[in-house]
């Protein structure tokens, strides 16, 4: 029978693990505010994606910390106890375990909302495409922060394999980790799916050949879901087959999601610039303007910006 993951050791390395995303994170930050604020005219959307890398740095400093905080008590604190970091960790009950749950639950939502803002703005300010994603990130709301209730309330242990709580916690934890994997997964299709039926319609309908840059936003946007997807899944994976490997994931995804937000910025800013460097004989011949919309009204274009792609129509005035 084989040893199941010691939880004590499961948190060291879930430590290691997030100091490391961490790090990374805020120099990507670093980068990306730099950009947003003084590589570009100080827009009300730059501002926008400045305010929310930023809320998600804050929030991933605040969740270090606690877990910094956690490990000093458990192997510091509680060393001379039997097991005194494995009884500390076993319960997740704690002021300080659920306040890094609820900190997490609100990274979660940070970004899968600021993904369906962008799913608004891709879809032509579509209110009726974001009503799935919204019920989507309240389900996950509602289920996160409905397991801290739970866990605040009621004293909550974990056994070397089994979990002792209250009946209702397993259904809204499942929940928990299960929902953000869906609505990474529908956002990136729809936002993906749009551009990609927008691009190859125009490519049919002119003879222009459609932009390569443009086709690298969809690449950004395929390669930052598989990002997030893969730390959710992970999560979720190792809640099913009940491993203590699971905190090891959440501490990975925690810092990861504003890890992802701060690489997409940078991509679009220099795959941007790449094409503004381009000589405008060249964009014009890679068709860098798509003329034509989805609904055929007005000339269409795909603007690469630092607060995400967007799909505009463009507007001629007559003198």
């Amino acid at each position: 029978m084989p040893v199941p993951f010691a939880l004590d050791k499961a948190q060291l390395i879930a430590l290691f693990v997030n100091s490391l995303l961490f790090g990374a994170f805020s120099v990507l930050y670093a980068i990306a505010s730099w950009t947003l604020l003084y590589r570009n005219n100080r827009t009300r959307q730059h501002l926008t994606v400045f305010a929310v890398s930023t809320g998600l740095w804050v929030l991933s400093i605040a969740y270090l910390s606690l877990t910094v905080h956690r490990a000093l008590k458990a192997f510091s604190l509680n060393a001379r106890q039997p097991d005194g970091a494995l009884v500390f960790y076993s319960n997740i009950s704690s002021a300080s375990a659920v306040a890094k749950d609820a900190i997490y639950v609100t990274t979660l939502l940070l970004g899968d909302g600021f993904l369906t803002y962008r799913l608004f703005i891709v879809w032509n300010r579509a209110w009726w495409i974001t009503v799935v994603p919204i019920l989507l990130v309240l389900g996950t709301a509602a289920s996160g922060y409905g397991a801290c209730v739970e866990l605040i309330t009621t004293f909550v242990t974990l056994g070397s394999s089994l979990f002792f709580g209250p009946p209702t916690l397993p259904p809204l934890l499942a929940t928990l980790y299960s929902l953000p994997v869906a609505t990474n997964l529908l956002l990136t299709a729809l936002i993906a799916g749009r551009i990609t039926w927008t691009l190859v319609s125009t490519r049919k309908r002119d003879v222009l050949v459609v932009s390569n840059w443009h086709w690298e936003v969809l690449e950004t946007v395929i390669e930052s879901a598989f990002i997030s997807s893969a730390g959710l899944v992970a999560l979720l994976s190792t809640y099913l087959v009940d491993s203590n490997a699971i905190y090891i994931c959440m501490e990975a995804v925690q810092p990861l999601i504003g890890l992802n937000f701060a690489l997409i910025i940078l991509r679009v800013h220099f795959r941007g610039a790449r094409q503004d460097q381009a000589p405008s004989a060249l964009r014009r011949a890679a068709g860098v303007q798509l003329p034509g919309n989805i609904s055929g009204s007005a000339p269409l274009r795909l603007s690469l910006s630092t607060s995400g792609y967007t799909l505009q129509r463009e507007t001629t005035s007559k003198t």
